[in-house]
């Protein structure tokens, strides 16, 4: 643990402390604790649970088979923890829009960047910690300072000032750590110093499989939450068992490639409305199941969407030339109540398919 972190640790012990005095004195106490346990209600969630379980296997394996093998120091506990709070965790954010891959492409790039070179020996080789709780502290009012003068016109120049300021404490943290890295310069041969140099990259990469299932769960999230099964990492595992299910079911009532004219709008929480136009009004039930297949297997194919979450249509509907429905799919998972969507409203019906339901006139007019 450097003497900047320990530094950071003491600061941030008293801030702390002095926030919750404050909090009771003012009677905003209980606000704190409603965050506290947002916080902790969110760690609850499913996705939440398999990140932190599978790190902490991770973890426990990692030490339990290398510490005898290689001198490996407890406090790597604490970084592997920093770097999964700071950077695996918020990851999550991003899985909703990028992939993964893009997400370790680019922290490649970051990682190993003259800029993340020199921000490594910054934090690495620091300052005597009384000097540290000094810089430390004027790093934090100055930022402050900076930040409050961005948003207030008046305190523009007085701003200016404090950046000029914040970049100076810059430069003398890095030639300090810099003269203190030459000094030290043995250390590059080391396995410690090239341990915690790639660490976040070599955490990055053990996180790709367990980062890349999140990204299967976060798309279909609501669809779990808005379902009739308790929203845990079971269900998850029960609604892909029937997404794939599905799919193969589906496959068998494939005809052929056909063109076909669709249309994607976002309906029921983020996730789409497919429209199919066919040109003629009397379809048989096959011909609306072979339609149908076509969108559930090669519809990302069709419709190239922009978003994830529109691979996961909640419907599929089939309209003629008149504008009129003759079919529609139903994502049978969704509760009932959550399906709000009904454009057989006061008319005959049949389920030709589960979940699928088609104007009963229609077949009859075969």
């Amino acid at each position: 643990m450097t003497n900047r972190e320990i530094a950071v640790v003491i600061w941030s012990t008293l801030f702390l402390v002095w926030g919750i005095y404050l909090s009771r004195r003012n009677g905003i106490f209980k606000s704190l604790a409603d965050v506290l346990k947002s916080f902790f209600g969110i760690l609850k969630l499913p996705i939440s649970q398999w990140i932190l379980i599978t790190n902490a296997i991770i973890v426990v394996i990692m030490f339990g088979c290398l510490r005898d093998k290689i001198e490996l120091s407890y406090w790597y506990i604490k970084d592997y923890f920093l770097i999964f709070l700071f950077a695996i965790f918020p990851t999550v954010l991003l899985l909703k829009e990028y992939s993964i891959i893009e997400i370790v492409k680019d922290k490649w790039r970051d990682l190993f960047g003259l800029l993340s070179v020199f921000l490594f020996i910054t934090n690495t080789y620091t300052f005597s910690l009384y000097l540290e709780l000094v810089l430390v502290f004027l790093l934090v009012i100055l930022s402050l300072f900076s930040a409050i003068a961005e948003v207030k016109e008046e305190f523009t120049l007085i701003g200016k000032i404090f950046r000029f300021l914040l970049s100076a404490l810059g430069l003398i943290l890095l030639f300090g750590a810099l003269n203190s890295f030459i000094r030290h310069i043995g250390d590059v041969g080391t396995l410690n110093f090239w341990l915690s140099y790639g660490l976040e990259l070599l955490i990055f990469v053990i996180n790709i499989p367990i980062l890349y299932i999140v990204e299967k769960m976060v798309v279909i999230e609501k669809m779990v939450v808005h379902s009739d099964y308790q929203n845990t990492l079971l269900t998850f595992v029960r609604y892909y068992f029937h997404y794939y299910v599905r799919k193969i079911k589906f496959r068998k009532r494939l005809s052929k490639n056909t063109p076909l004219k669709v249309q994607v709008e976002k309906y029921i929480f983020g996730y789409p409305k497919i429209t199919i136009y066919v040109e003629g009004e009397n379809l048989k039930e096959e011909d609306v199941l072979s339609l149908i297949a076509e969108m559930i297997i090669n519809g990302h194919k069709i419709t190239r969407p922009s978003r994830k979450i529109d691979k996961f249509p909640v419907y599929i509907e089939i309209v003629d030339k008149n504008n009129e429905t003759l079919a529609l799919c139903t994502e049978d998972f969704l509760s009932r109540n959550s399906r709000f969507y009904n454009p057989f409203m006061n008319k005959k019906t049949k389920e030709i398919y589960p979940s699928v339901l088609m104007l009963a006139k229609r077949k009859e007019n075969i």
